[in-house]
């Protein structure tokens, strides 16, 4: 705004740039469809457009106006240079060593203690939890099972006990998943 775009058109940018990212775009045509994702664009870009044309026609000039904000142009202009308060450095680097420990972490994650008696079963197809609920519901019911646990996000099922593999191979490809095997 301070380059002379219009606060409408300042507006706009600010809806509809995060909106229509690639990213989102991706998720949406995915988990919606193509025909949903044709609306959702359509109604971002209208909806940012009348919410500009409001901002420039209908709100007054001088509430968007960064003179109105500053006591003097020696006040503005002082505080628009590069130089950077103690809070923001010390803040930049909390940052900084936040992401190092968050990188660090997940580079030399352990895997999670299998117990003795557990046996790691790969499976793909499952998406959901309706999904978790029906394999876990399937594989409790087997012989010399005691226990079963599903985690969706690695594929896997986690089953307590000394199960028969071909029996467990047999119950999830029943229920409509590829059994990968033994991790």
């Amino acid at each position: 705004m301070l380059k002379g775009l219009s606060p409408g058109a300042a507006l706009v940018l600010l809806i509809a740039g995060p909106g229509v990212s690639i990213a989102s775009l991706l998720v949406v045509g995915k988990s919606l469809g193509r025909k949903q994702l044709l609306f959702y664009l359509g109604s971002i870009i209208l909806g940012s457009i009348i919410s500009g044309l409001f901002v420039d026609y209908f709100l007054p000039r001088e509430w968007f106006t960064i003179t109105s904000l500053c006591e003097s142009a020696e006040h503005c202009s002082s505080h628009a240079g590069l130089s950077a308060s103690w809070f923001e450095i010390t803040s930049g680097i909390v940052l900084v060593l936040l992401l190092i420990n968050a990188f660090m972490l997940k580079l030399f994650k352990k895997e999670e203690n299998i117990k003795e008696n557990q046996v790691v079963y790969r499976i793909d197809g499952m998406s959901c939890n309706h999904c978790k609920n029906s394999v876990e519901k399937a594989l409790r019911a087997l012989d010399n099972v005691e226990d079963v646990e599903v985690v969706l996000g690695k594929k896997e099922a986690v089953v307590t006990g000394t199960p028969d593999d071909e029996i467990v191979k047999k119950t999830v490809e029943e229920l409509g998943f590829e059994y990968i095997g033994r991790r």
